[in-house]
């Protein structure tokens, strides 16, 4: 049975949380569907990009026997992630990295994730996803979420993106040049699903 914020008290505060405190956590249905790729794979290794309260990293490893790494450069959200992890129980398979995940040295990784999930700074996926995915397995998987961007990156598309300030229009067509490159991308082959706030899921050939 899938362990969900429905059916277990201490991810419902948690996610109570995050919504009260406008911290970034992953939307329901982005949720559905990265729970849905690890019942798939079963993953052994997870990288985390953006681990904000910890959230994520918790429900991924309720849901799954992975370990997993996951990197966090707020502090203020590092020190709580790891209270969290740690009132779970979870130390022992979550590992928590206080850095920019650009600046990382990847040697304090794994070189063998089967999935890697890349939610942190939108305006550097691209950076994210061609950084780490040297340390994943081939025919592993990237999961990028927030790709539709609150319905920003559609307007944008259609010219309807207007009454914005230009550092948000900015960052609306960085996400936007992402995905382009990412469908082109020949090194992975690349499925968007209009879920949650925008998802890709890219295999490694």
């Amino acid at each position: 049975m899938r362990i969900s914020i429905e059916n277990n008290k201490y991810l419902l505060e948690l996610h109570k949380y995050g919504i009260a405190n406008n911290v970034p956590i992953i939307q329901d249905e982005g949720l559905d569907e990265l729970l849905n790729l690890i019942d798939k794979i079963k993953p052994k290794k997870i990288l985390e990009i953006g681990t904000a309260i910890g959230y994520s990293a918790i429900v991924m490893a309720l849901n799954s026997e992975a370990l997993i790494d996951t990197i966090e450069r707020n502090e203020k959200m590092y020190n709580l992630a790891i209270s969290n992890v740690n009132s779970i129980n979870l130390n022992d398979r979550i590992r928590i990295f206080k850095a920019d995940a650009l600046n990382i040295d990847t040697n304090l990784l794994s070189n063998d994730y089967d999935l890697i999930f890349i939610d942190a700074a939108k305006a550097q996926y691209k950076r994210f996803f061609l950084k780490f995915g040297e340390l994943l397995k081939k025919d592993g998987y990237i999961f990028t979420d927030n790709l539709s961007f609150h319905g920003y990156v559609e307007k944008y598309n259609d010219g309807s993106l207007t009454g914005v300030s230009k550092d948000l229009r900015a960052l609306v067509r960085k996400i936007n040049n992402y995905n382009v490159w990412l469908k082109d991308y020949d090194a992975f082959d690349t499925i968007f699903i209009n879920r949650g706030d925008g998802i890709a899921i890219s295999r490694k050939k």
